[in-house]
């Protein structure tokens, strides 16, 4: 197996964007290959395959042949292009599949792009798009829905653990990301918020409120890859460990470790050689607040049942030991979901590279990305984890 670093990414605006997929995806392309074109000499010549994650919602009518169409509006056409779709986790599972096509010696230079338009269709539009993430017949047409599912999680976390901190320990959680979005220039919100404005905000789905849940973002994130045969990277950033699992869809399903999240953990730890206390930031889904907190114990940073004292102590603040989502997170970055994952990616290299600006964790030198998509029977359908680290 080859060592593969990442050799550029670029970043569209999150938001409500006036440009359709097909601009969006060229805008992130580009930006990569700028990127990728200073610290690597890599040009459009030396692509060998593309891989493109997009969910393909009811906002953009392009909806097939997603990355043949962003591709050629940068310019880029006759290599091999692979369009993905794994609900939210779409564009990490891109990533996974060029690193291991690098890491097998298949191919020296990847570009992986995710791209979503998801604004201006109606919220019902929208939410339908989303709940096709689920089982439609059996769960979506049923009304169960994921803001209703991240309610069952959270309730049956206070169920087990008690919930004395819970509801303040998520209010922090949003207060927390949006504070983070305010030092990234990409970021969907730029605002600040209070806990009260948290716990005022309508309920969705109880005990979850408004500001517990992210928005619908549109979007764009692209990353160069290059295996070691090609050469190495000014300020280099590799990939320890890629790692994809399903869940186990029992009959039954008690809410506990939605995705099996520290199952696929426990092997990306293993494949890399490292553990939660080697890794200086994490960027992990919240889709909803409770996703953050359940991710703090899948993922080593709290023990079970101490989620909630890993953010009100400050452990998972941009200036504590375990640093989440100093990006602002799909809660305040945005969430176009089929660009999450290389979104992660792209913050993750920014911040080991040291080039993250006001938001920059100090001395980084690994990072995690953790992101997850789809459910099925309340079970996460996709769990993606990958790990970096500065070279």
């Amino acid at each position: 197996m080859r060592d593969v670093y990442i050799a550029g990414v670029g970043q569209t605006q999150f938001g409500e964007l006036d440009r359709d997929v097909r601009q969006l995806g060229a805008d992130a392309v580009q930006a990569a290959l700028d990127d990728a074109a200073d610290r690597a000499s890599v040009s459009r010549d030396d692509l060998d395959v593309a891989f493109v994650g997009n969910v393909g919602g009811p906002a953009d009518r392009q909806r097939g042949i997603v990355g043949q169409v962003c591709l050629r509006e940068a310019g880029i056409s006759g290599i091999s292009i692979t369009n993905v779709e794994n609900a939210c986790s779409s564009s990490a599972c891109a990533v996974r599949l060029a690193y291991r096509e690098l890491a097998a010696g298949l191919a020296d230079v990847a570009i992986v792009l995710g791209v979503e338009k998801m604004t201006g269709v109606s919220t019902e539009e929208a939410t339908g798009g989303l709940a096709a993430a689920a089982d439609v017949a059996r769960e979506s047409d049923r009304g169960l829905t994921f803001p209703s599912v991240y309610a069952m999680r959270a309730n049956a976390y206070a169920d087990r653990h008690g919930d004395d901190d819970l509801r303040e320990a998520l209010a922090q959680i949003s207060v927390k990301n949006h504070r983070n979005a305010l030092d990234n220039p990409r970021a969907h919100f730029h605002r600040e918020i209070t806990k009260d404005d948290v716990l005022e905000s309508p309920v969705i789905a109880d005990p979850m409120r408004l500001y517990d849940m992210c928005p619908n973002s549109d979007g764009a994130a692209a990353a160069v890859l290059v295996a070691d045969d090609f050469g190495t990277p000014n300020n280099a950033v590799a990939i320890e460990a890629a790692v994809h699992r399903t869940g186990t869809y029992d009959q039954a399903t008690t809410f506990g470790d939605p995705g099996k999240v520290g199952d696929v953990a426990d092997v990306a730890y293993d494949r890399s050689g490292l553990g939660p206390d080697d890794v200086d930031l994490f960027e992990v889904h919240d889709g909803s607040t409770m996703g953050e907190l359940l991710n703090y114990e899948a993922l080593g940073i709290a023990a079970p049942g101490d989620g909630p004292e890993a953010i009100l102590s400050g452990r998972t603040e941009r200036d504590g030991p375990a640093p989440v989502n100093p990006s602002g997170g799909l809660k305040a970055r945005g969430h176009p979901v089929g660009a999450t994952g290389v979104a992660q990616i792209a913050e993750l290299t920014w911040q080991l590279r040291g080039e993250a600006n006001d938001r920059q964790v100090p001395n980084a030198t690994v990072g995690l990305a953790e992101n997850a998509g789809g459910a099925l029977n309340g079970v996460g359908a996709n769990t993606t984890i990958h790990i970096l680290r500065a070279r």
